[in-house]
């Protein structure tokens, strides 16, 4: 879709770090010189076109005591529909994609510290003791930052951590669940928050500029849906490598990688390292995977393209669903 130069330059600015103070879209208007008013109405505009998917914090699985891998199953194609159907029963499956390779059905899984079965025997649990898997939890992370780029290509590091966690209240879970919902395209959506928090309005943004400070939050930003911004070209990329660690540092610096994990490998499965790469068309796509494959630790890699999406939304935090999900 056409995107206006003020709106490419909006999009560009909510995706880093949006402003926690009592009225946000003022403050980011200023630094863009625009009104309140304007910066509303082109976010509601965005939101309209399907443009802009959601504005909200993006918490930390792990660091919310979460436990959490990628999953790959090998599906037989007449049986596709009822094992997505029940995959994607789970509260913790946030991404489901049907992909082109013999493990054909690619999912995230996430339980919470008080499960009762815990992450492998749910992921047991999925497969029915029928379909082969893979478990890949991550071993190591070196990039997990989503940013659309529409002009300069730059990558963004994330804040490191500054402050050691303390122990989740029920307060705090009382937060983060209620924040997890999209922002409220308001004067004053904090505020809205804080009255059903029961919390004073300058309290909530504390609490949030604590939980950066913590590494709960790894920010507070707007998220797009990559191929309505004009991302159509997506893939996940896997690498065999003779050194991960260089390879895993050196992608993570690229512009168009947004997510970049070691996880194990096995007889099934020899590659260690996995990339997510978005482009606005397969040739471009093409051409970030060439030079990637050019890093002298590469040894072979594979291009996973996406056949269909079954699902993708936010994680959801301290919920009953979970518990709910296990009983049944």
């Amino acid at each position: 879709m056409e995107l206006s130069p003020e709106d490419r330059t909006l999009l560009e600015c909510i995706q880093r770090d949006f402003p926690l103070t009592p009225r946000p879209f003022e403050e980011m208007g200023k630094n863009l010189g625009m009104k309140e008013e304007e910066v509303l109405a082109r976010l509601k505009n965005l939101k309209k076109r399907q443009i802009l998917r959601q504005i909200s914090p993006i918490y930390d699985t792990k660091k919310l005591g979460y436990q959490s891998a990628l999953i790959a199953f090998q599906v037989p194609l007449d049986q596709m529909e009822r094992i997505v159907s029940l995959v994607n029963s789970h509260p913790g499956v946030s991404h489901n994609y049907e992909r082109k390779h013999k493990w054909n059905l690619w999912f995230t899984l996430a339980v919470p510290p008080d499960s009762r079965l815990g992450l492998k025997k749910t992921v047991e649990c999925l497969a029915q003791g029928k379909v082969p898997y893979l478990f890949l939890p991550t071993l190591r992370t070196f990039k997990i930052r989503v940013h659309l780029s529409f002009g300069e290509k730059k990558t963004l590091e994330e804040k490191k951590q500054g402050k050691e966690p303390r122990e989740l209240t029920e307060r705090d879970k009382a937060v983060i669940r209620l924040t997890q919902q999209d922002l409220p395209l308001i004067s004053r959506p904090f505020l809205l928050y804080a009255q059903k928090l029961n919390l004073k309005e300058g309290k909530l943004l504390e609490l949030f500029r604590e939980y950066l400070e913590m590494g709960w939050m790894r920010r507070f930003a707007g998220l797009l849906r990559h191929r309505k911004a004009g991302f159509r070209a997506n893939a996940m990329v896997v690498w065999k490598c003779q050194d991960v660690e260089k390879a895993g540092r050196d992608f993570a610096k690229l512009s168009w990688v947004s997510h970049c994990y070691e996880r194990p490998t096995s007889k099934d499965w020899p590659y260690s390292l996995f990339t997510m790469i978005h482009a606005r068309e397969e040739k471009e796509l093409e051409s970030y995977v060439k030079q990637m494959a050019s890093h002298p630790a590469v040894v072979t890699y594979e291009s996973l393209t996406t056949v269909r999406e079954f699902k993708k939304v936010r994680l959801p935090y301290f919920t009953e669903e979970y518990l709910k999900w296990e009983q049944q």
